[in-house]
């Protein structure tokens, strides 16, 4: 099909149904007239080719040109200093400005161009002024840029999914998608202040993971944000108009400065790494999942160490909110990929490799999960248990020798003793200085006890023989304890005094 008939005038008024060149048919109509202007009929040509006929994961021109006619007549709002010549008001300032769109053509015309050359095409736009301006797709999906696009017809989007779904190789990326989806909520829940950012040529990815969410029952409205970033401005453009605001082409944003990865490009891992208005540091700590579908492999990945360091240095400290990554890179210009897979990648810690696809021949695909699946999301970890101390006589949790109930109780003094018998202390139940002054007390209370006993029995006992008086043994007991430093001198005197009373003396 010939590019002509599917380009459209969009001089109001005009009967001819394709954008021609010269003045246009039936355009003198009465200002105020109530005759209704006859609109041509736009539809989608059956023929177009969806991808591009070397790339089967990359939305094509002709895509572009049919969803761009589908847009005829949106006004967008972009800014002058994004146009070559003198865009200036008349005070010498830049400005911004207004402009609808009215077709698009080729940038550079495909039957005298070499097949090379043929790379491009621009859109039509007509100023306030009347002036026709050509944007590119650059200037389309920069940040500045603001435009309310018209969704994709169901035709479009049927067609997509028909050839998306009929190829084997596509299919299984969609399923790959939708696996990835699936981790992310067994990790994280499912919240929509979260982002997944993910690299996409088509829109599958996008597709298959929300395919997961709604086979999940997941409400759309819980749905998180799939932002994908695309470095091809056609296809990035391409699937904005196709799938919505959330695509990005990454080199959309004029003022970025930064320490590109890859010298002359900008890529996914260079807004990452750096500050930019597309993934702004706001929403990098919203990003719980990356996935790294390289049609090839990593930035510097012909050098595995430089490749590593710059996933451990630039990439994965700037999203340390993340939980869920995973990567797909071809055997191509990777030596035996299988083996070294993970040479290529800084895997964080407390990550670990939960699937490996080996389904397609040309590519290798891993996901790595933060610590384990399946655990609710947002779960507190447990506190650090103290372990309990173990008591040595019953072996049971939570005392200690000194407060088991099974100790046994000292034994009773025999009336014969000639010695007092006073508790011997334990180290292990004396803190040293601290407790000092409490071993103190004790003792001398059990000594006043065994004292206060041997008093009782020596004034109760009445001597029957020659054998010595039982108080002059009380006394003699005294005097011991008091040489040995067991009783205090005031205690002495008292039980002495005492126990002369009891002698009548």
């Amino acid at each position: 099909m010939e590019l002509a008939s599917i380009r459209m005038c969009a001089t109001p008024g005009c009967t001819l149904a394709d954008f021609h060149t010269g003045p246009c048919n039936n355009t003198s109509i009465v200002a105020g007239s109530k005759r209704k202007v006859a609109q041509p009929h736009r539809h989608e040509p059956e023929d177009f080719k969806m991808h591009k006929p070397n790339n089967k994961f990359q939305l094509s021109d002709e895509s572009l040109r049919v969803l761009i006619l589908n847009n005829i007549g949106v006004v967008l709002r972009t800014h002058t200093k994004f146009l070559s010549g003198e865009w200036k008001n008349p005070e010498g300032k830049l400005y911004e400005f207004d402009a609808t769109i009215i077709g698009v053509r080729d940038s550079i015309d495909k039957a005298t161009a070499n097949d090379g050359e043929f790379c491009g095409f621009v859109v039509l736009a007509r100023c306030e002024d009347g002036l026709t301006c050509k944007f590119t797709p650059e200037l389309l999906m920069n940040v500045d840029t603001r435009v309310t696009w018209n969704p994709a017809t169901p035709d479009f989007l049927a067609k997509h999914t028909h050839e998306i779904t009929s190829d084997r190789e596509n299919a299984e990326s969609m399923k790959r998608a939708g696996e990835f989806a699936f981790l992310y909520v067994q990790a994280c829940g499912a919240d929509p202040e979260d982002f997944i950012v993910t690299l996409d040529g088509n829109g599958e990815n996008r597709l298959g993971m929300q395919a997961r969410f709604e086979a999940m029952g997941i409400p759309k409205d819980k749905w998180p944000r799939i932002l994908t970033i695309e470095m091809d401005p056609k296809v990035a453009l391409n699937q904005r108009l196709a799938f919505g605001n959330d695509v990005f082409y990454s080199k959309g944003d004029s003022e970025f400065i930064g320490t590109r990865i890859s010298k002359g490009k900008t890529l996914l891992e260079d807004l990452l790494a750096n500050k930019n208005r597309i993934i702004t540091d706001e929403m990098k700590l919203r990003v719980k999942a990356v996935y790294f579908d390289y049609c090839g492999g990593p930035p510097d990945s012909s050098h595995p160490k430089k490749c590593r360091q710059n996933f451990a240095m630039k990439i994965f400290p700037q999203i340390r909110n993340m939980k869920v990554f995973g990567m797909t890179m071809s055997y191509r210009q990777h030596f035996k990929l299988g083996d070294t897979f993970e040479q290529y990648i800084a895997i964080p810690p407390n990550f670990s490799n939960v699937e490996t696809f080996l389904n397609n021949r040309h590519v290798i695909c891993k996901m790595y999960v933060k610590n384990a699946i399946g655990s609710p999301p947002n779960e507190p970890q447990a506190e650090k248990q103290v372990k309990p101390r173990t008591c040595s006589i019953c072996n049971a949790f939570g005392h200690t020798k000194r407060k088991c109930p099974l100790r046994p109780a000292p034994a009773p003094e025999a009336e014969s003793s000639a010695e007092p018998v006073v508790p011997l202390l334990n180290a292990e139940d004396v803190n040293e200085a601290s407790n000092a002054a409490a071993v103190a007390h004790s003792v001398a209370d059990t000594t006043v006890s065994v004292v206060n006993t041997e008093v009782a029995t020596a004034t109760a006992t009445t001597t029957t023989s020659n054998e010595e008086c039982p108080g002059h043994a009380a006394l003699l007991k005294l005097k011991g304890l008091l040489s040995d430093k067991l009783i205090p001198q005031s205690i002495y005197e008292s039980k002495v005094s005492e126990i002369l009373t009891k002698m009548g003396l």
